[in-house]
């Protein structure tokens, strides 16, 4: 059954979701110890992907929280789809994979006493390979109304949206950009949903609406297609949109603020409210430790952190 919580409610697709503290009886001695500093990442962990911590050890209350089955194979299975840098994406080596996600799943399954193992799905499969093919999803899954009726979702970060326009277009944008624009999204995304509302709004206000273009894989193509002026816009996650600028050589550019901030979780099987809680407990300890925030710093996310880790925000 899906684990009954406390939650946050957002009364539409722009106002700040406000992550609500989870600190049931079990998990108290996961909610403590906010006094403690954030432990310095080794010099040649982030080159290599993350960072690492010598001082990360397994914690009995939570590994204890661990289902058997898992206890006994040693491994948490994560589903991810490595193409959004600088959350998850993929290293020069077959099945490397680098990105925050992915040092947040090492530290959590470090935590909860087993090894991890990432399997790498496309994007809009990982929900429903939940449970089935992997153990939980972990890869820049903004907390939906949708994914809630399909799995239990426990957050970490919350991330806004932000649209990518070439520097040089070759047609200028619009004054009322994004309407009548055509702008590019990963399917499956939260930004599909947000594009779709904002497409909405445009025709509300007798303007053209955006011509939304699905792209199926990998971001870097859509974002190629901006610098070459194939298609107006992309709209990604901020911290994948900054990345990309940052690395497109003066090619891309971000256009105006960024908007709709939403929690990010892992995605975790809604019938197993066991191995939800463990995933809480193992992330509420690494924030109140400093590991997460030195997670994210290490990759220059630092404003997308929370302080609690929530199960099950309510969202609309």
């Amino acid at each position: 059954m899906p684990v009954d919580v406390p939650y946050a409610e957002s009364s539409g697709p722009m106002r700040r979701l406000l992550p609500v503290a989870l600190c049931i009886p079990l998990l108290l001695t996961a909610c403590a110890n906010n006094d403690v500093p954030p432990p310095t990442p080794t010099p040649n962990a982030v080159q290599s992907g993350g960072p690492s911590f010598s001082d990360l050890k397994t914690q009995a209350d939570v590994a204890a929280m661990v289902p058997g089955d898992i206890s006994s194979s040693g491994t948490l299975r994560v589903g991810i789809s490595p193409t959004m840098a600088p959350a998850q994406y993929e290293g020069a080596q077959s099945g490397e994979y680098h990105g925050y996600t992915i040092a947040l799943m090492k530290a959590v399954t470090t935590v909860m006493g087993v090894d991890v193992e990432f399997i790498k799905v496309d994007f809009p499969e990982l929900i429903r390979g939940v449970g089935k093919d992997y153990d939980v999803a972990a890869s820049s899954l903004s907390v939906t109304p949708e994914r809630l009726e399909q799995a239990n979702m426990v957050t970490y970060a919350t991330v806004d949206s932000s649209f990518v326009v070439a520097t040089s277009p070759k047609t200028p944008l619009a004054d009322d950009f994004p309407c009548g624009a055509a702008v590019s999204v990963l399917k499956g995304t939260s930004q599909q949903r947000i594009l779709a509302t904002l497409s909405a709004e445009c025709v509300e206000d007798d303007a053209k609406p955006i011509s939304i273009k699905e792209y199926s894989s990998d971001q870097k193509e859509m974002f190629s297609d901006v610098s070459r002026g194939t298609i107006a816009a992309a709209f990604t996650d901020s911290d994948s949109a900054q990345y990309a600028v940052k690395n497109s050589l003066g090619r891309i550019r971000l256009e105006g603020t960024p908007i709709s901030p939403q929690p990010q979780g892992v995605a975790v099987p809604i019938t197993n409210a066991q191995l939800t809680v463990a995933i809480q407990a193992a992330i509420q300890y690494l924030l109140d430790n400093g590991y997460v925030e030195a997670i994210f710093q290490s990759y220059k996310v630092s404003e997308i952190a929370v302080n609690q880790s929530t199960i099950n925000p309510r969202v609309n």
